[in-house]
């Protein structure tokens, strides 16, 4: 509060001798000139049947209201900032490095993340769908077909290639790194997460598109946010070595999975590209940090 009144007795001063500049420079103004300038101050009211020596502080209506009005917006502006800023913070645990099941297990529920072996359907409709009924297959039905073909047996498997979670900073949080060779075009893993419909997804940093629609024709997201596994901590890289790959398993339904881009050697982190227009400016200096680990 002691902000607040410092900034409204600020300008109750600088209104004061704004008016006593004009006051004092009034007889020399051309009357229209002054018509103009109370124009442009709309939270001052002036009498110009009154004399100068009758004008004081009381004679300037100034609206304490809309200055309460200011403040409020800029506190309210500060605190979506805070916000956002937090989605974005990593926290920092004593071990930096997770490579059997059960210390991932435990860094998931130290985090506050569930995990999940395979997707989860919070927007039931989507359980019934079949993909070769969705527009994106039916855009380019061969390429779908192939890509199903070879790595649909690996989706019902719930394949995952060894891989290990490093903490590689509080720039960058944590990342992802092979535990084995992996050759390109191996299939690594499927994503994981709660498919449910887009506009309910509040935070999307870890949300991909799910290539269905709802029954009034929203779009639709595979949110790993809160649940999902080891594929959610995979960071974004100028030069990926892995990418999307969206798969018609058996059950006739899409899956998202990632496939290796090029050859990567134990040790290596994985990276994938999120697109050209998902970052801003800060968030590519980020990007850049994960490419450095």
């Amino acid at each position: 509060m002691e902000w607040k009144i410092y900034i409204r007795n600020l300008v109750l001063i600088s209104i004061c001798l704004l008016g006593y500049l004009f006051c004092k420079n009034k007889a020399e103004l051309n009357p229209v000139i002054i018509q103009n300038a109370w124009r442009e101050q709309p939270r001052l009211s002036f009498d110009s049947s009154q004399s100068d020596t009758e004008l004081d502080d009381t004679d300037f209506d100034f609206d304490e209201e809309n200055i309460d009005t200011l403040i409020d917006q800029e506190e309210e502006e500060e605190e979506e900032e805070e916000e956002e800023e937090e989605e974005h913070q990593f926290y920092e645990l004593p071990t930096k490095r997770f490579t059997t099941h059960e210390e991932k297990l435990n860094l998931f529920n130290t985090l506050g993340i569930d995990y999940l072996k395979k997707e989860i359907f919070d927007y039931q409709p989507a359980q019934t769908i079949d993909a070769r009924q969705t527009s994106m297959y039916q855009e380019d039905p061969t390429k779908y077909e192939e890509i199903s073909f070879y790595y649909k047996d690996e989706v019902d498997a719930q394949t995952l290639v060894p891989t290990s979670i490093h903490w590689l900073g509080q720039d960058v949080g944590y990342g992802i790194f092979a535990e084995k060779d992996i050759t390109e075009n191996e299939f690594i893993g499927m994503y994981t997460g709660s498919v449910q419909d887009r506009s309910l997804v509040d935070n999307k940093d870890y949300a991909w598109f799910y290539p269905i629609r709802t029954e009034d024709g929203g779009a639709v997201s595979l949110d790993g946010y809160s649940q999902g596994n080891e594929l959610r901590f995979i960071n974004d890289g100028i030069v990926p070595n892995c990418q999307v790959q969206y798969v018609i398993g058996n059950d006739d339904l899409w899956h998202v999975c990632y496939t290796a881009l090029t050859d990567i050697k134990k040790g290596e982190q994985l990276l994938i590209s999120y697109g050209p227009d998902y970052w801003d400016s800060r968030s590519y200096t980020y990007q850049e940090l994960a490419d450095e680990n």
